[in-house]
């Protein structure tokens, strides 16, 4: 009867062991990040005098979920993703210290919406104690979730725009990301000429 009962326990921990780990692991799923289209807020259009737009949009929960997988603006940060096309010949400088608004770098943003390892692990690992296969999960869900965040860094930082030059005919899109309690619709980015050294401000 013991020997029975154990059996049913270790298939009953088998099966719990095999659904944590097929739903429960950390992932991070994020979508690539499209050019803003003309019709999205913009601060400036394309002339025969200044070839150049710049466009932009705060993105919303939604948004963030989608292109970032987490929900950034709850941990603090507004998201305003930025296209700015250069149609002309200069080459123009980007800088995110040339931006009104107080901006957080990637990695910042990043750890505040790290999967916590640790948290899981113990999740896992205290009924572990208990029932010995929910160790399984515990070390394979660790191991996701390390993987996760490698993948999250690697994604925000390569989803934000950093300082760089906006050579003739080409583009930049991108994230700048805003802590929540300094983000306001007014805000000016101002570009430079390398050339002539000419600022060029566009107002939201």
């Amino acid at each position: 009867m013991i020997s029975f009962t154990f059996h049913r326990l270790t298939v009953l921990s088998t099966l719990v062991c095999s659904l944590l780990l097929s739903v429960g692991c950390a992932r991070y799923r994020a979508t690539s990040l499209p050019k803003l289209m003309s019709d999205c807020s913009p601060a400036a259009r394309p002339s025969e005098q200044q070839p150049i737009t710049f466009m932009y949009k705060a993105l919303t929960p939604r948004e963030c979920k989608l292109y970032l997988d987490r929900d950034v603006i709850k941990a603090g940060y507004q998201p305003l993703h930025i296209t700015i096309v250069n149609n002309s010949p200069r080459y123009l400088y980007f800088s995110q210290q040339a931006i009104s608004l107080p901006c957080a770098t990637a990695s910042e943003v990043a750890q505040k919406v790290h999967t916590s390892t640790v948290t899981r692990a113990l999740a896992y690992g205290l009924p572990a104690l208990i029932v010995p296969p929910l160790a399984i999960p515990a070390i394979v869900d660790s191991a996701k979730s390390a993987e996760a965040n490698r993948q999250l860094d690697s994604d925000f930082a390569l989803k934000t725009v950093d300082d760089c030059i906006i050579k003739p005919y080409s583009s930049l899109n991108g994230l700048i990301f805003i802590p929540c309690n300094a983000f306001r619709n007014n805000f000016i980015i101002t570009l430079v000429d390398q050339a002539t050294g000419e600022k060029l401000d566009f107002a939201s």
